[in-house]
């Protein structure tokens, strides 16, 4: 790095209250935040884990300086950028017969025991909503929050689940789980970075969204 630019970094200082989903958290903010505190070690960074709803709250009405989300309808009040993208796709055990299939319907998985994350999560609002314009019921066997525990179970065959496919992967390196590509125009999600008004950020703040939003 330049050393104009460096010594810029290394001067910045302040605290960033971050609110993101369980899939940012999983999946990307800890690669990108430890890049990040690297470059500007003066700047304190506090994360708290939401659900989406929740986070754009907590922007709206400044508990949080940022937020990463993955509301697909644009948010009224806020500025947003884009961060990452991930697929969606179905956890199977690699004892079921299903795990064989090279893609799965939303309607395949409706006719299966499920298991969700809690009823406030993005996945389990979303299958519901996707059952009931099919109009059918879904078959949930158990709510659990974390993506471990989840495979852990898909992997004793208590049933399916979809989950992000990159921790699918990486939980079939400790449980015998697969994952299963998910045919449907929603099994593609773009998370979004999200503050008040970017105009205005305090130079801590404005430091992490221009961080996340060019990776």
């Amino acid at each position: 790095m330049d050393k104009e630019l460096l010594g810029y970094s290394e001067g910045i200082r302040g605290q960033v209250k971050i609110h993101a989903t369980t899939s940012a958290l999983a999946q990307f903010l800890p690669d990108d935040i430890e890049k990040f505190s690297a470059k500007y070690p003066g700047i304190k960074l506090e994360i708290e884990g939401r659900v989406g709803t929740a986070i754009v709250n907590a922007i709206v009405n400044e508990t949080a300086d940022l937020g990463i989300f993955a509301l697909q309808e644009d948010v009224e009040g806020i500025d947003t950028f884009k961060y990452r993208s991930y697929d969606l796709a179905v956890a199977i055990s690699v004892k079921d017969p299903l795990s064989e299939a090279t893609s799965l319907r939303f309607s395949d998985i409706v006719k299966h025991e499920v298991i969700s994350q809690h009823s406030e999560s993005f996945l389990y609002k979303k299958i519901i909503e996707e059952a009931s314009k099919l109009e059918a019921e879904l078959k949930i066997s158990m709510k659990v929050s974390s993506y471990d525990c989840i495979c852990q179970l898909v992997a004793s065959r208590q049933g399916i689940a979809i989950l992000p496919k990159q921790m699918i992967d990486m939980y079939s390196n400790v449980v015998p789980v697969t994952s299963v590509p998910l045919d449907e125009g929603w099994a593609r999600r773009e998370l979004k970075v999200g503050v008040k008004s970017y105009k205005i950020l305090p130079p801590a703040v404005k430091a992490l969204v221009d961080h996340l939003a060019n990776n």
